[in-house]
């Protein structure tokens, strides 16, 4: 149970990495990804936003 407690943010990156650059590309065609690309782009906007 530690070993989890200590790991679960680097397995939710993990897995956030994976389904980004891997799931994303290989199910989607390409306007789709453009579009997850800009909202994504969007999103780290926001968050600077919001941090700022």
């Amino acid at each position: 149970m530690g070993f989890l407690k200590k790991h679960a943010e680097l397995g939710a990156h993990g897995s956030i990495a994976a389904l980004l650059l891997i799931v994303l590309p290989l199910s989607l065609g390409a306007f789709w990804i453009g579009e997850v690309g800009k909202y994504l782009s969007f999103a780290f906007v926001a968050i600077g936003i919001v941090l700022a």
